[in-house]
């Protein structure tokens, strides 16, 4: 990068003519979404009133699979767009910065301490500060680090180890911003990961029981029993409903303990869905500096890679951010969903829960 104001002034202009044009093509795909949806059910109905059934069946496939394939190529523009968009914000800021103009960036307000020797006289911190300059963190274990190195006298070998990781990163622009954008494009709004936090030092409560194991599977297997055999004639819908007595007992019982997974989970999938995207990419990175090295390293657990292993974390949790939808409720009370729930989270964290400080410091 010979110039860098240039570059800046070049990058930021060609994503914003990226954004401009992926906004078009995100209003057009909006438009035959809409199109499709209604004209499908235009084709469903009439079907069902001709009583066509076998044109009703083909027709619901093809509605299904062609209205999911928009989804996802919709879904695929809007990212593009969004992209586009954080990369021409981060090139303003980059040029914001040459200008020495920081109003408009983080300043680190928090992390001001009266009584610290020298962040208040040397302004690390506050308006036109340091860490306005340096800060290009997206996440907030990033973003705590940074605050933590500029609070924090560091040795000799640390302070060298520090320079060979930011001499090796320097000149990679593209990965650089590349990493802000996906930090960025899931955490545009403030996260808390404390109640996630909490919850990884928390004690197994259910795993390793085995009255629980069991009563898991054969709940759900007696009210599937019992259903199936009020469908065949066997008995009343009122002797089949009975089987809705234990499962209720029981999700009463781990309600307290449902509902504090489900606040990590209400707090913190955003983090997750943008820490998973960091790590999956720099797995693919190859780090030469040590303290890069070092960083990296534990992002392979056994043959399994960082992303993976908090993907599944992201996906569990995911079904407790579904509590309050009325078909998880329906089915949490014929298959205790919230049980199942419970032990895989805390299979998930028996075992991997103490690598999470180290991905999210790798992320950062």
């Amino acid at each position: 990068m010979t110039n860098p104001q240039e570059f800046f002034k070049k990058t930021k202009e060609e994503a914003q003519v990226r954004a401009s044009g992926a906004q078009v093509r995100h209003r057009q795909w909006a438009t035959l979404r809409a199109i499709f949806f209604l004209g499908g059910l235009v084709v469903l109905i009439w079907a069902a009133d001709a009583r066509l059934y076998d044109v009703f069946g083909v027709a619901l496939l093809l509605f299904v699979l062609g209205f999911m394939v928009l989804i996802r190529r919709h879904q695929a523009i809007r990212w593009r767009r969004d992209e586009a968009r954080l990369r021409a914000s981060i090139n303003e800021e980059e040029l914001r910065r040459l200008r020495g103009d920081l109003k408009e960036l983080d300043e680190g307000d928090e992390f001001q301490d009266a009584e610290h020797p020298y962040t208040g006289d040397l302004d690390v911190f506050g308006r036109n500060s340091v860490f306005q300059l340096v800060n290009r963190t997206t996440t907030p274990t990033g973003r705590q680090a940074l605050a933590e190195w500029l609070q924090q006298p560091a040795d000799a070998g640390e302070i060298v180890a520090r320079q060979q990781a930011v001499a090796e990163l320097a000149p990679k622009v593209e990965e650089r911003q590349r990493w802000q954008i996906l930090g960025r494009y899931h955490t545009q709004k403030e996260v808390n990961l404390a109640p996630l936090q909490a919850w990884l030092e928390q004690a197994d409560q259910i795993q390793g029981n085995v009255f629980w194991q069991v009563i898991r599977w054969v709940l759900p297997a007696l009210t599937i029993g019992l259903y199936t055999a009020f469908g065949l004639g066997y008995i009343t819908f009122g002797t089949a409903s009975l089987a809705l007595v234990p499962n209720l007992l029981v999700l009463g019982r781990w309600f307290n303990y449902s509902m504090t997974v489900q606040k990590s989970a209400d707090q913190s999938i955003q983090a997750l869905r943008s820490y998973e995207a960091l790590l999956r990419d720099m797995e693919r990175y190859s780090p030469q500096a040590k303290r890069l090295q070092a960083l990296h390293a534990p992002l392979m657990v056994g043959a399994t890679k960082a992303s993976s292993i908090l993907h599944q974390l992201k996906v569990t949790l995911d079904r407790f951010d579904s509590r309050a939808n009325l078909i998880y409720i329906l089915a949490n009370m014929l298959l205790v969903l919230d049980l199942h729930g419970l032990v895989a989270a805390e299979r998930w964290r028996s075992r991997y829960g103490k690598s999470v400080g180290q991905w999210l410091r790798a992320a950062g």
